[in-house]
């Protein structure tokens, strides 16, 4: 989601940066309310208006998530069990657990077979320290 909002974000921009039809259009509808009503905007520069400010709030979301996410994928816990360290094997074991053996590929693009380290049902855990 996050890639696909950013890659339209930076089209908008880029339309922004190039067609001044667009540019100009844009500062009237977003900083002057008044001059809506001297200059009504075609439905075309509405629609895009709209979907960049959706686009944005896309992008936020987002990253909201992604920033309570990354504490689980880092210590290997779950939100229902956070305190649970069992499974924490460090960033590269952890990484490697949920994204298989050819990891950055993976994460680059889901279609690429990376097999994981395990069956799915039975995780690598911490070894217990042995005292004697």
């Amino acid at each position: 989601m996050h890639i696909g909002s950013l890659l339209s974000l930076a089209t908008h921009v880029n339309l922004l940066i190039i067609d001044e039809q667009i540019r100009r259009q844009y500062v009237v509808l977003h900083f002057s309310r008044f001059f809506l009503f001297l200059k009504p905007m075609s439905c075309e520069l509405i629609a895009l208006n709209i979907s960049f400010i959706i686009n944005i709030y896309a992008c936020i979301l987002s990253l909201i998530m992604l920033g309570y996410q990354i504490p689980a994928l880092y210590l290997n816990t779950t939100f229902y069990t956070p305190k649970d360290y069992r499974y924490n094997q460090g960033l590269l074991g952890n990484f490697m657990a949920f994204m298989g053996k050819r990891g950055l590929w993976t994460f680059i693009s889901p279609s690429i077979r990376s097999p994981l380290p395990h069956d799915g049902t039975k995780w690598q855990t911490k070894q217990a320290p042995t005292t004697f």
